[in-house]
């Protein structure tokens, strides 16, 4: 759970302190190469890609340690295996 609280904590970051602060404050500044509103719109996308992926792994995290319906030790339900209960 740890790495997918990073991603989440990244994302949000990117997005509300980088993107938003450069969409919102430099819609007057120039610079001759890149425009920085451009430029925030773009740290916004990466951050909620960051967080979609955060709670992506979140989600997968929980699906897999805790929500399985066979136990360890149950026989295959395979009905063509001869060691399958019938």
């Amino acid at each position: 759970m740890r790495r997918a609280a990073e991603h989440c904590a990244t994302g949000a970051g990117t997005t509300v302190l980088g993107g938003l602060a450069l969409w919102r404050w430099t819609q007057e500044v120039e610079l001759p190469v890149i425009s920085l509103p451009k430029a925030g719109v773009v740290l916004m996308l990466l951050g909620g890609a960051e967080i979609l992926l955060g709670l992506y792994r979140a989600v997968r995290r929980q699906n897999l340690s805790g929500g399985s319906r066979r136990g360890k030790d149950a026989a295959p339900c395979d009905p063509g295996d001869p060691a399958s209960p019938a």
